[in-house]
C-alpha cells in the first residue's frame, strides 16, 4: 500500500496540488495539478484572454444547440483551474475582472447542467457561490443541478436563495415556474 502526501505549493506563476509518494526513498512526486495563479502573473492575463475567447465560441456553440460543445470549449481552458485560485481576491473584491472570470465559470457550470454532466455542474457552480454570493442566477443553476441527481434538500435551499434573492431585485416575474414547483 502507497503511502502519499498531498499538498498545495507556489511553483512560480503556479498553485499547484502536489501528490507525493511517501513509500519510496526520496519521495516521489507522483502527480502535479495547476489549480490556480500566483498573483496577477503575465501567465494569469493570458489565461483569462483565452478565456474570454473561450467563452465566445462556447456561447455560439451554445445558441446553435450544442451545451456539450460550450462545455468542452471552455474546459479545454479551464482544465483544474479553480475558481477561488484563479481571482486576485477571495471571496471577490466587486473587481470587474473578477467578476468576468466569476460570469465565465457560472456560464460554463449552466453548459456543463445543460449538458447532463450534473456532478461537474454542482462542482464549478458550488465555487461560483462560494465566491461570488451575490452571483443569483448561480443559486438557480446549482439548484437545477442538484434537483437533477436527487439533491432535494440542497436544491430546495439554493431554489430559495435564488427567489429570495429575486424578490428583493424586485424581479419576481422572472422566477421560472419550475422554482415554485420544485419549493412546494
Amino acid at each position: 500500500m502507497a503511502l502519499v502526501k498531498n499538498s498545495r505549493e507556489i511553483d512560480g506563476n503556479f498553485i499547484v496540488d502536489v501528490s507525493y509518494d511517501l513509500a519510496v526513498k526520496p519521495a516521489r512526486v507522483t502527480k502535479r495539478t495547476v489549480v490556480g495563479f500566483n498573483n496577477d502573473s503575465p501567465v494569469r492575463q493570458a489565461f483569462v484572454q483565452q478565456l474570454e475567447a473561450a467563452s465566445a465560441q462556447a456561447e455560439k456553440l451554445y445558441r446553435g444547440g450544442d451545451a456539450a460543445g460550450a462545455a468542452a470549449a471552455i474546459a479545454a481552458v479551464i482544465k483544474d483551474m479553480q475558481l477561488p485560485l484563479i481571482t486576485s481576491s477571495y471571496p471577490i473584491d466587486r473587481d470587474p475582472g473578477d467578476l468576468k472570470l466569476v460570469r465565465h465559470y457560472n456560464d460554463y457550470g449552466f453548459y456543463l447542467e445543460q449538458a447532463g454532466e450534473m456532478r461537474q455542474a454542482i462542482d464549478v457552480l458550488s465555487q461560483v457561490t462560494d465566491v461570488d454570493a451575490d452571483r443569483t442566477v448561480a443559486y438557480l443553476n446549482l439548484a437545477d443541478a442538484q434537483y437533477a441527481v436527487g439533491q432535494t434538500v440542497d436544491a430546495k435551499a439554493n431554489y430559495a436563495e435564488y427567489q429570495k434573492r429575486m424578490i428583493a431585485a424586485n424581479k419576481q416575474s422572472s422566477i421560472p415556474a419550475r422554482v415554485m414547483e420544485r419549493l412546494r
